[in-house]
């Protein structure tokens, strides 16, 4: 189980990492234009629970894809830990659910 969980946070780790390299490379940084005092007050990021069998997970809708949200390991008073990554998905078809082992 450990092995499953160190392989799943290597490849969220790296998802994330594409991400930001993405972010970078595009320029989306330069491009952002800061928001005013009331589109401030109007931001918010919602995240929506996904089911799962032992990892808190949570998605937010977001331009070109979703940001998905995890925590492992909350056991005995432990904080756990959290990761973050972008899931590309454009047409946000993505409902949430894993693809099984056989790929169906």
């Amino acid at each position: 189980m450990i092995k499953r969980r160190t392989y799943v946070l290597a490849i969220v780790a790296t998802a994330a990492l594409a991400f930001v390299i993405g972010l970078v490379t595009q320029g989306v940084y330069a491009q952002a234009q800061p928001a005013t005092a009331q589109q401030e007050q109007d931001i918010q990021l919602r995240f929506e629970p996904i089911r799962s069998n032992g990892v808190a997970i949570a998605r937010s809708r977001i331009p070109g894809g979703w940001l998905v949200s995890g925590r492992v390991g909350a056991f005995g008073g432990n904080a756990g830990a959290y990761s973050l990554t972008f899931v590309p998905d454009p047409e946000h078809i993505w409902d949430g659910s894993s693809i099984d082992e056989d790929g169906g």
